[in-house]
Order: C-alpha cells, then sequence, then structure tokens
C-alpha cells in the first residue's frame, strides 16, 4: 500500500493537476466539492482562488483593478508582454 494513502490527510503531490477529480481517482476527498457547494465545509483555497496568481494574468492586472475598483492603480505594472 502507498503511505501517502494511510492518514486521513491525503495531499496532492505536485504535478497531478485535475487527477483528484477523476471519477476512478485515489486522490482527494470524494464529495468535497459537493459539500463546499452546499456550505458544509469550508477551504482554505477556494476553487479559482489560484487564477489570479497565475501570470498570464499579470498583464491584465491594471485593467481588473480598473474595471472592479474604477480606479487607477497605485503601483505601475511591471513591463509585460501579452503573447
Amino acid at each position: 500500500m502507498n503511505p501517502l494513502f494511510k492518514s486521513k490527510f491525503y495531499p496532492i503531490p505536485f504535478g497531478f493537476g485535475n487527477d483528484a477529480f477523476r471519477a476512478d481517482s485515489l486522490l482527494g476527498v470524494k464529495g468535497l466539492m459537493r459539500a463546499w457547494r452546499a456550505g458544509k465545509v469550508a477551504l482554505s483555497n477556494a476553487p479559482g482562488a489560484g487564477v489570479a496568481d497565475d501570470k498570464v494574468v499579470y498583464a491584465f492586472v491594471p485593467e481588473i483593478i480598473k474595471y472592479y475598483l474604477d480606479e487607477d492603480p497605485i503601483i505601475p505594472n511591471v513591463p509585460t508582454y501579452r503573447c
């Protein structure tokens, strides 16, 4: 038996990505997303929370600030290129 699955806490090793959401996967906690949507559990990192940390978003931060806050950014953005 894999020692990773002996405890009640099942960390997802780096690089597994969405494998935890497959029906036949042994990673993750079964029914966690359903329980989260029903308000039965809290997650420290809610789904989608990492999107703002993605480097692809950096170029759009000034526009996001302007759109949601209707303000200009206080700190100028670093030179970022859109590919």
